[in-house]
C-alpha cells in the first residue's frame, strides 16, 4: 500500500496506536461523553461513571488526509475501550452515521481486527462484518454503518465523495438495533429500542481491488464506483 503518498509516514505501536504523517492534516475527534449523551451507546450509566472516574476519553480521532475529484480520503483512528473498563461492557464504536445522498464509501482495514455494523435503514436488519487487517469492503447507501473495535486500537482508511453528506440524526437518541460487548469473549447485545431484528455475522468477503492505487491513480474510476453502487453490485455485495 503506498501510504505515504496519501500523507500516512508510519504508523506505530500494536494495541496501542500512534500515526506520524509526512504533511499537516486536519483532525477532529469523538469523546464517550457526547456519545452517552446523544444516547448512541447502550451502557450509558456505567459510561457516565467511567467519564467521572477518568475524565472524557477520546472514543476516536478522524484525519483529512487527502481530497481528489471530489473524493475524501480520511483515517479513523478507533480507541480501544469499554465501558466499564475493567470488567466486560460496551466495546468502544464511532458514532455511527447513513447518508444524504445515494452514494457510496470504501473503508480498507490497515491495523488490528475491527467490526464493521451495517443496519438497512427500512428494514432495520443488521450484519456484523469482522473485518482484518488488508480487508475491503464498500458500503452501500441503504445502511447506517458503524466500526467497532475488538480488541486493540484499529486503523480503518475511508474513502467517500464529499458531497454524500453525513445524517448522524438517524443514529442519534437511538444508536443501533445491535451492540457489541467483551467479557473476554465478543457478545452482540440488542437494543430493546428497535426490539429483536435479524442479525447476520460474517468475515469480511476477500476483494482484490487496490483502493489506495485506484484512488491515487484512476481517481474517476473510484469516483464513478461510489457515485453509482446500482452499476457496481459486485463491489458492493456482502
Amino acid at each position: 500500500m503506498k501510504l505515504h503518498e496519501i500523507g500516512i509516514k508510519k504508523i506505530f505501536g500494536r494495541k496501542k496506536i500512534q500515526v506520524k504523517f509526512n504533511k499537516h492534516v486536519e483532525k477532529w475527534e469523538r469523546t464517550l461523553k457526547k456519545m452517552i449523551d446523544d444516547q448512541v451507546v447502550l451502557a450509558r450509566e456505567e459510561g457516565k461513571k467511567l467519564v467521572e472516574k477518568e475524565g472524557d476519553l477520546i472514543a476516536y480521532e478522524v484525519f483529512h488526509l487527502d481530497e481528489r475529484e471530489g473524493i475524501c480520503c480520511d483515517l479513523t483512528l478507533l480507541r480501544f475501550g469499554k465501558i466499564p473498563v475493567n470488567k466486560g461492557g460496551e466495546l468502544f464504536s464511532t458514532y455511527g452515521h447513513a447518508h444524504n445522498k445515494e452514494f457510496g464509501e470504501c473503508y480498507v482495514c490497515l491495523k488490528n481486527d475491527v467490526f464493521l455494523i451495517l443496519t438497512d435503514k427500512e428494514k432495520m436488519d443488521t450484519k456484523i462484518i469482522k473485518m482484518g487487517v488488508g480487508d475491503v469492503v464498500f458500503i452501500h447507501p441503504r445502511y447506517m454503518h458503524r466500526l467497532t473495535v475488538k480488541n486493540a486500537d484499529s486503523l480503518v482508511l475511508g474513502f467517500v465523495p464529499k458531497e454524500a453528506g453525513h445524517d448522524y440524526d438517524i443514529i442519534k437518541n437511538k444508536g443501533f438495533p445491535y451492540h457489541i460487548f467483551s467479557d473476554g469473549k465478543i457478545e452482540f447485545v440488542c437494543n430493546e429500542k428497535y426490539g429483536v431484528k435479524k442479525l447476520i455475522v460474517k468475515n469480511s468477503k476477500k476483494m482484490k481491488f487496490d483502493v489506495i492505487k485506484t484512488f491515487l491513480k484512476n481517481t474517476e474510476k473510484l469516483k464513478d464506483i461510489l457515485h453509482n453502487p446500482k452499476k457496481y453490485k459486485k463491489f458492493y455485495s456482502l
